[in-house]
């Protein structure tokens, strides 16, 4: 009894034809961006009710960027990541400086 493989079909993509993820960076006046997403609790607080609903998030994103000149939904998405990421390390950063107690020297005893 032999066994033979079947090959059904492979699909392969061109690197230069796949869609790049990360939408570009916009230059986004950030307090602005800030001041209109502070607006729409649906996509910041988790306890709103239609948190978890995609196409209201992006109906949302969608309304920022029209306040936004020249600017997409996707845009004002990812450039919100960024503002969030960077406060989040700054916040890191600053709770390991404020550590309470003297830093210890780690000298071997004799």
């Amino acid at each position: 009894m032999q066994l033979g493989v079947v090959v059904v079909g492979v699909v392969t993509m061109d690197r230069s034809k796949r869609e790049n993820k990360k939408p570009p960076k916009g230059d986004l006046d950030s307090p602005r961006l800030i001041k209109l997403v502070a607006k729409y609790r649906i996509l910041w607080d988790p306890k709103f009710p239609g948190y978890k609903d995609v196409h209201q998030k992006e109906l949302a994103w969608n309304k920022i960027a029209s306040n936004l000149y020249g600017s997409t939904g996707k845009v004002c998405q990812y450039q919100w990541s960024l503002l969030r990421a960077a406060r989040s390390n700054n916040r890191r950063d600053a709770r390991s400086r404020n550590l309470s107690g003297i830093a210890t020297s780690k000298k071997k005893k004799p």
